[in-house]
């Protein structure tokens, strides 16, 4: 078994060795979307970027 570091996982390597992808099922860890607090303007921007960014490695 290979050891790897942090360092060298990234989402590309995610999706390429774990068949990671995207998940559009509102019932998909539902209980992560229970009594949340409001996401902020700056939290919105911080997801909106993320999104970007996977968009980029599909």
């Amino acid at each position: 078994m290979q050891k790897l570091l942090s360092r060298d996982i990234n989402l590309r390597y995610l999706i390429d060795n774990f068949g990671l992808q995207r998940v559009r099922n509102s019932e998909f860890f539902q209980e992560w979307q229970e009594n949340l607090p409001e996401v902020t303007d700056s939290e919105k921007q911080l997801l909106d970027r993320i999104q970007d960014i996977y968009s980029y490695f599909k």
